[in-house]
């Protein structure tokens, strides 16, 4: 912020925990940093922007992911049912997926997507039938009462999120630069078609 005045810590600078943290550990750990410099050559960063990128990411996705949960308990959803339910929301009234489409889109384990399908099935908030194409597989539709529960949650889930981003003006510049390294990754293209 502007005009905020600057705690000093005995490592530098300090805005926030993250700040005060990493250089502490910085500090603490010299042999990490002295390896990234030998890795990269003279002139580049140090390391220590990447520590605070990260450590910034993994923060916020912690208050993110605090405020995702409560509003997810008073609807009886844990994250990861509501991310396969929201998954197969966007399918479409009729739309359906494999399992194991959907294992690849919510990045979780197989074992994961059975036991949240399982469990989300036996709720009657989504539907298996057998895939008409390969009588050995199954695929995953949503049922109306999962898609009018999703949207419920999501109307929260959204509204408590969107409450905790703020200023809203620094959401631009941020989205824009992980998107940048998101591609960077490979991570191009949208989910493939089920």
């Amino acid at each position: 912020m502007l005009g905020k005045s600057r705690a000093i810590c005995k490592y530098g600078p300090m805005n926030d925990y993250i700040d005060g943290f990493a250089r502490a550990w910085a500090q603490a750990n010299p042999a990490a940093l002295q390896r990234v410099n030998t890795q990269r050559g003279p002139g580049a960063s140090d390391g220590l922007d990447e520590i605070l990128f990260v450590a910034r990411i993994m923060r916020l996705h912690r208050f993110l992911d605090e405020a995702l949960r409560a509003q997810l308990r008073t609807h009886a959803m844990s994250p990861a049912e509501f991310d396969i339910l929201t998954i197969l929301d966007c399918q479409g009234a009729e739309g359906f997926l494999r399992p194991g489409e959907i294992t690849r889109r919510t990045l979780a384990t197989t074992g994961g997507t059975a036991t949240t399908l399982r469990h989300l099935e036996a709720r009657g908030l989504v539907a298996r039938e057998r895939a008409s194409d390969d009588g050995r597989s199954h695929r995953v539709r949503l049922t109306a009462s999962g898609r009018e529960s999703v949207r419920l949650a999501a109307i929260d889930a959204v509204s408590a999120q969107t409450a905790l981003l703020t200023p809203r003006e620094a959401l631009t510049p941020a989205n824009d630069a992980l998107q940048q390294l998101l591609e960077h990754l490979g991570d191009v293209n949208g989910p493939s078609e089920g």
